[in-house]
């Protein structure tokens, strides 16, 4: 799980992220849950931050180590009652670090290899689960020099999205708040297909928390490779893979990287 306040900018390591779900939590501001594979060294990864209960359907239909600080209640019980492979730093915190050039709660860091060594850990005793996924198909990108751009008004104007095509190199760059989402020193966000998933999202609490719709099917587009596809996204169960299609043809993707925003409504989009 990973922050995404103005305070935890620019994140460590999302940029190296094969898979990014992104989703509103309080306020409407977003938190991202980034997906890497076992062969990565990454040196530092986050702000880790805390769970929320539809970020388990994402997780769990990989079957991956579910990495965060704490939770919400809802999110926390069902943990605790379901399957997710979970990896809480209030419980096994030598894991993790926390940064001095930040203040608590945007301050809490993993690295691939304590995600492995966790991993191992579980295994040894028993409790990792058999990763047993559906897979999506995949496509060589095809760059054209049509430009399809896509905005997106999580928490206007501060926590807007902002991802642009570049018709030369054929990929999506992340940009937020009318400047680049990462410092100079980093690496630029850029993402191979982009897919948008319009679901309900309501607010269920006085601090604003939200319950998501993550299963069944809505209305959805992918961008890649410049162009706009009108998709319908599909998810039978939590636990089965999220896809996409168009009639019933399902959408390839690029091979390489995809973020996946989740959206309220299309009010909140803007493709162009």
């Amino acid at each position: 799980m990973i922050d995404n306040h103005e305070y935890a900018w620019p994140p460590s390591g999302i940029d190296e992220a094969f898979l990014v779900v992104e989703a509103p939590v309080e306020a409407g501001i977003s938190r991202m849950l980034a997906f890497f594979y076992e062969g990565q060294e990454i040196e530092k990864i986050g702000p880790v931050r805390s769970a929320r209960p539809y970020y388990l359907d994402w997780n769990n239909e990989l079957d991956a180590l579910y990495t965060h600080v704490g939770g919400s209640n809802a999110a926390l019980d069902l943990i605790a009652s379901g399957s997710t492979f979970d990896f809480n730093q209030y419980w096994w915190g030598s894991y993790f670090w926390r940064s001095n050039d930040r203040f608590a709660p945007h301050n809490v860091y993993i690295d691939t290899d304590s995600l492995i060594a966790f991993s191992e850990l579980r295994e040894e005793s028993g409790v990792a689960p058999e990763r047993l996924y559906g897979l999506w198909s995949f496509k060589e990108p095809a760059p054209t020099k049509v430009s399809s751009n896509l905005h997106i008004d999580f928490y206007a104007p501060l926590y807007s999205v902002d991802w642009e095509y570049n018709s030369q190199t054929g990929r999506y760059e992340r940009w937020q708040f009318d400047s680049p989402y990462v410092t100079d020193e980093a690496v630029r966000i850029e993402a191979d297909n982009i897919a948008v998933v319009v679901t309900d999202v309501s607010i269920i609490d006085y601090v604003g928390r939200r319950d998501i719709r993550t299963t069944g099917e809505g209305d959805g587009y992918v961008l890649q490779d410049g162009q706009v596809i009108e998709v319908t996204w599909s998810k039978p169960s939590a636990t089965e893979r999220l896809r996409f299609y168009v009639g019933e043809e399902e959408v390839a993707m690029n091979a390489g990287v995809t973020w996946i925003e989740v959206v309220p409504s299309e009010d909140v989009i803007e493709i162009e």
